[in-house]
């Protein structure tokens, strides 16, 4: 018997803004599908450079969770995440619906780029056609 994984949560992104939300401009002009879910940030990028920035980040982890995570999985999940701090256990416990059971699983640190879903079946793929592709431009 296989296993069959169904991907059914909505896509979350957070967008780098100056100011960290987003201006009338953006606001009147921005498109998002039903689907999606977007956030405003100072920093696009996941680091840890200070407490703040850690706090800040946490605050996005839980946002995902109560907005795109628990609205849209049965009784019964398992989420599998990598070791980044930001992604405390602690954090999914705390905030996990009573009716809810979820199975937290934590990729090793060191592996992520090797056993991630998404590292292995998607962002390889494509940065290995973006290398090709500039490749081709600059050879061509």
């Amino acid at each position: 018997m296989g296993l069959l994984i169904f991907i059914i949560i909505d896509l979350f992104i957070v967008l780098k803004e100056t100011n960290g939300i987003f201006g009338p401009r953006v606001q009147e002009i921005l498109f998002i599908p039903i689907n999606v879910i977007v956030k405003a940030s100072k920093s696009e990028k996941m680091t840890l450079v200070i407490n703040l920035t850690f706090i800040f980040l946490t605050y996005h982890f839980k946002m995902w969770l109560e907005e795109a995570y628990f609205p849209n999985i049965g009784s019964n999940s398992v989420l599998l995440i990598d070791s980044w701090t930001g992604h405390c256990p602690n954090i999914i416990s705390d905030l996990t619906p009573a009716e809810k059971h979820i199975t937290t699983m934590i990729i090793p640190k060191g592996t992520t780029g090797k056993i991630e879903p998404l590292d292995v079946y998607g962002f390889r793929i494509w940065k290995n056609f973006a290398k090709r592709f500039s490749d081709v431009v600059i050879i061509g």
